[in-house]
Parts: structure tokens; sequence; C-alpha cells
């Protein structure tokens, strides 16, 4: 290869791979930002009427909650049925 196409590869390859990471890290919040907040699905849903949250679908108070996004340490979380496997909420832990 000529000096001319290695220049373009040093300057191309690292922008290729930062856009690679962007996009990994941004893809993983797509679905966190689309969920109602905790208050948001307390004045939509109140499944359980003022008795503490439940899943508006099956109307079971065992809701899980797991890390939203691929970043280990992310406070983002992302609630859960762990009866019915229905998505409900996000929060911020």
């Amino acid at each position: 290869m000529n000096s001319a196409g290695a220049g373009i590869m040093d300057f191309a390859f690292p922008i290729i791979i930062l856009i690679g990471i962007f996009y990994y890290l941004w893809s993983g919040k797509r679905g966190y930002n689309s969920l109602p907040t905790v208050e948001e699905y307390m004045s939509k849903f109140n499944p359980s009427q003022g008795k503490g949250l439940s899943c508006r679908n099956c109307d079971s108070h065992n809701i899980w909650d797991e890390r939203a996004g691929r970043i280990k340490f992310s406070r983002k979380r992302i609630h859960y049925c762990k009866q019915c496997n229905t998505t409900l909420y996000r929060s911020l832990r």
C-alpha cells in the first residue's frame, strides 16, 4: 500500500472505532428512555389503587429491577414484573 493509502487508514480507523463505541453505548439507552418514570407509571396505570406498586398486567407486587444498558455501574434501572415478565417503568438508583 502506498503512503497516501496508509495515511487515510490511520485517520479513518480510530473514527470508525469511536463511532462503533458510541453506537454500542447509545443503543442500550433507547428502551430505557421510552419507559415511563415511577411517577408517570403510578399516575397513568395505578393498578393497586394506592396500595403500593404492582404490575399493570397481572396485579402482582413481585417487581424486580435490573441494570439498564450495557454500562456495569449504571444508576439507571428498568423494573419488570417477575411473575409475567412485563416491563413496567424506569428509575434511577
